[in-house]
């Protein structure tokens, strides 16, 4: 009985990676012929650059009637770093919703993504029959995706790390010292030398000093590159900048740092 349950999975997995899966025109295409499924796809913007949210909105297109909203989610972590991917399934309102990590075996492309819901989940077939018990149980019972957990860890982080900073308040002021208590503060902590432009640092790197003139930290930047932070320990970090070095951003943009600093915990403010 085993061997006979085996051999139909086998066969049935053989026979859907043997079609060749295509979306034309939103039409979901098997060997280049058209099934009753349709594919709608949203580019929804997202505040980080490198991240992504791409909506894939099924229709059954004999009812015309939605049955699955799969977003495929990708967020950096780090600038230039490594990006953690994963799925959100839902219902077509989006009232269920499940979150499942990128199988390795499928990946994220459209195509591959239509293929991983008809072989792994089995939400419709080759033929474009839908499968409503399949969705329904999926959507009923609870997954994780340990990507998506990795991304929230870090945002609960970062809301602690924001925190931290803003209890600080530090700012630059024109005269590149360091206030603690924002823009009106007048309690000096540090003080900053930076050239005016981004691309002085090339030559020029940015120094950051305590209030007692001990050298602190070096940074560099670029156009549309990170901020690459030296520290005083041998150790170094990046981050993407929201403004860059310029004269008009020079306060913003060393305030910034400054904040970054305070977040690493590798300063003595």
């Amino acid at each position: 009985m085993n061997r006979i349950v085996f051999g139909l999975v086998l066969f049935f997995s053989v026979s859907v990676s043997a079609q060749k899966i295509g979306v034309k025109k939103g039409a979901i295409l098997v060997d280049k012929v058209a099934i009753p499924i349709k594919m709608e796809t949203e580019h929804r913007a997202t505040k980080t650059m490198g991240d992504y949210d791409i909506l894939y909105s099924f229709t059954n297109s004999n009812s015309s009637e939605l049955f699955l909203q799969v977003n495929s989610v990708g967020r950096m972590l780090v600038p230039n770093g490594a990006k953690e991917s994963w799925l959100e399934i839902s219902n077509a309102d989006f009232s269920k919703t499940n979150a499942i990590d990128i199988d390795p075996d499928y990946g994220t492309g459209k195509k591959k993504i239509i293929s991983f819901l008809i072989e792994k989940l089995q939400f419709f077939d080759l033929s474009g029959n839908v499968n409503t018990e399949k969705i329904s149980t999926f959507l009923d019972t609870k997954t994780e995706s340990t990507a998506k957990e990795k991304v929230n860890k870090v945002k609960n982080q970062d809301k602690e790390l924001d925190a931290k900073v803003a209890a600080i308040n530090p700012f630059v002021q024109k005269d590149l010292s360091i206030t603690k208590g924002g823009r009106m503060g007048t309690d000096v902590i540090g003080k900053v030398v930076s050239p005016d432009e981004y691309s002085g640092t090339r030559s020029t790197p940015i120094k950051v000093y305590d209030v007692d003139g001990n050298l602190i930290a070096t940074a560099t930047t670029d156009i549309q590159s990170p901020v690459k932070v030296s520290l005083q320990d041998g150790s170094s970090f990046e981050y993407k900048a929201k403004r860059q070095l310029s004269k008009v951003t020079k306060q913003e943009f060393l305030t910034e740092l400054i904040g970054e600093l305070i977040k690493k915990g590798n300063s003595p403010w």
